[in-house]
């Protein structure tokens, strides 16, 4: 993933929800910030960026636990 500073414009702040995704691989956790989130399957995940807007899918071999925070 790409290092640095994290920020968006104030209009997208204003128009963009904004999540906390958690979610754990093995004994890994894994802490992102979303504005879109799907859950296809038990072993498979989409969400989409909050800073990038990027869609990412996370595909396991395992059921994927995750919590998912709002944040405002």
């Amino acid at each position: 993933m790409e290092q640095g500073a994290k920020t968006v414009s104030w209009w997208a702040k204003i128009f963009r929800k904004k999540a906390k995704l958690t979610y754990w691989l093995k004994e890994q956790v894994f802490v992102v910030e979303v504005t879109d989130f799907k859950e296809v399957a038990p072993d498979c995940i989409v969400f989409k960026d909050y800073y990038t807007m990027k869609n990412i899918m996370v595909k396991y071999n395992n059921t994927i636990t995750y919590v998912l925070e709002e944040l405002k």
